[in-house]
């Protein structure tokens, strides 16, 4: 189950970004980026996001700690995320950090994996354009955080026909990415099986988890679960789509680095 917090004081700060998220000061005396439902009717919004981040959580790629925040009667209760003042975007380091600093990546085959999980979760607003990845150093290291799962379904239509991103609204089309994987012989044969074997080994434990995440999803969200249950069991679990996405991955991995 999501953690129920409570704010504790007016919220003041309105971020400048297409869905207006909000600071909240929560009584873990702890301040959360708040996305919320702003229309009446189900909280379609906060549902993709919920489903993003907890699928990201499976695949063991890093999440921002998220939490359900009632807000005061003027706003709707809704799923959260914590800021952490340890991360920092990425668009701006790319800019500035030198290339010793680009070369401080923990484990930079996770964007590849945050790559191949776009593809299978229909996300094209992680891209070249529009990063939707913080930073977090660690022991003189950096991770790279995933955030953003609104525009997972492509856009929340799950109920639709499925279909491949295009190569440039995948990561692996970015300047990151060419910074990291500049020479072809970085993706040998037991890399690609690593993440073939990866990739499927995951999916199956989202299938296995899609029921209790879904059982999770606040009432109050007003989420018809039995119909967003088979939606995502067609739109994301059939072999065909899975096998089509890694070949799609593959392809455009193929295409960019001529390996």
């Amino acid at each position: 189950m999501l953690q129920t917090l409570q704010s504790i004081e007016q919220v003041e700060k309105i971020y400048d970004t297409g869905c207006k998220p909000i600071l909240v000061h929560c009584n873990d005396l702890e301040y959360y980026v708040c996305k919320y439902n702003s229309s009446a009717g189900a909280a379609n919004l906060l549902f993709r996001e919920y489903m993003a981040a907890s699928f990201l959580s499976i695949w063991e790629l890093q999440v921002p700690s998220y939490v359900l925040v009632n807000l005061q009667n003027h706003h709707n209760p809704e799923a959260k995320k914590n800021i952490n003042n340890e991360l920092r975007e990425i668009d701006a380091f790319i800019i500035e950090a030198s290339n010793a600093q680009k070369l401080k990546f923990k484990n930079k085959i996770e964007l590849l994996y945050i790559a191949l999980f776009d593809y299978w979760i229909a996300n094209d607003d992680r891209n070249f354009n529009n990063y939707n990845i913080m930073l977090k150093m660690e022991k003189d290291q950096y991770q790279f955080i995933p955030i953003d799962g609104g525009a997972v379904f492509h856009t929340g239509n799950q109920d639709k026909i499925n279909y491949t991103l295009s190569i440039d609204e995948s990561l692996i089309y970015s300047p990151l990415a060419e910074s990291l994987f500049s020479t072809k012989a970085f993706f040998n044969d037991d890399l690609i099986q690593t993440l073939k074997e990866n990739y499927y080994l995951r999916i199956e434990s989202c299938r296995n988890a899609l029921q209790v995440l879904i059982d999770n999803v606040p009432d109050q969200w007003q989420i018809n679960k039995q119909t967003e249950y088979n939606n995502l069991t067609n739109f994301l679990f059939s072999d065909n789509w899975i096998d089509e996405c890694w070949n799609t991955f593959l392809e455009h991995l193929h295409q960019s680095y001529n390996f």
